[in-house]
């Protein structure tokens, strides 16, 4: 049973959280930063991922195959033909 007040997300009575990586280029480099973290769901990542970033910096953040979430540039990173370039 979690703590008081800690909601806990759970599916067919099994606690439930998927594995994202947030992806950061800051504005001032072009080496990504990736962050691997588990969060209940996609909203639960990109809010982390939103508080990481500042203006101008790219953001992407990934659940296995699937961006969830991109700001900064029109396509992800790993669909740009740059993309052995950032990674």
């Amino acid at each position: 049973m979690p703590a008081h007040g800690v909601f806990e997300w759970r599916v067919n009575g099994v606690a439930r959280v998927d594995a994202y990586e947030i992806r950061i280029v800051k504005k001032e480099s072009k080496a990504p930063v990736i962050y691997a973290c588990s969060h209940v769901s996609d909203h639960a990542a990109i809010r982390r991922a939103q508080s990481l970033v500042e203006d101008g910096d790219l953001v992407e953040v990934w659940r296995g195959l699937d961006c969830v979430y991109s700001r900064g540039q029109t396509e992800p990173w790993a669909r740009h033909k740059s993309a052995t370039k950032l990674l």
